[in-house]
């Protein structure tokens, strides 16, 4: 696959433009083809590639780290998120809506507790697989050691068009 200009692949040449081609000329094993494609800049799209939101406007931490903190760590860890929204979808193609999770973090970055604050999507298995990743996950240990309550963290979640 040639991604700019003309380069050699898969026993013919490819001509692309700004990104993947699927205009070429190839010869086959068995004989040889002409493929055209659509033209222009493009990208493909990645296995289990769903929309999921995460809104740091609506997170409400009560003590301890810093919303900037908290929202690096689960940016970190939106993949974790996709994977349980994935296995989801596989269930219910059609399912979206929003969970919004709260947790509390220990002095020393660990976990401690986590449920499910509010939820329009109703699976408890997407909301469980949510509530297990957030509890593996490991904060920055804060300045004064107390723990830092997040009272609602919302993650909104909806298929790819």
């Amino acid at each position: 696959m040639g991604l700019k200009g003309v380069d050699a692949g898969g026993g013919g040449k490819t001509v692309g433009i700004d990104g993947p081609s699927t205009k070429g000329l190839g010869r086959g094993y068995y004989g040889d083809g002409i493929g055209e494609g659509i033209s222009g800049p493009g990208r493909f799209g990645m296995k289990g590639e769903h929309a999921i939101s995460i809104v740091s406007e609506n997170v409400q931490v009560l003590s301890g780290l810093s919303k900037d903190l908290i929202n690096a760590v689960v940016q970190r860890h939106r993949a974790e998120i996709r994977a349980c929204y994935d296995s989801a979808l596989q269930r219910n193609p059609k399912l979206s809506g929003k969970v919004v999770m709260s947790f509390s973090i220990q002095p020393n970055g660990i976990v401690s507790t986590v449920g499910v604050k509010e939820s329009t999507i109703g699976d408890n298995g997407l909301e469980g697989c949510i509530a297990s990743r957030i509890k593996s996950w490991v904060f920055p240990k804060p300045e004064a050691p107390v723990v830092t309550e997040v009272a609602a963290y919302p993650f909104y979640l909806n298929p790819a068009n």
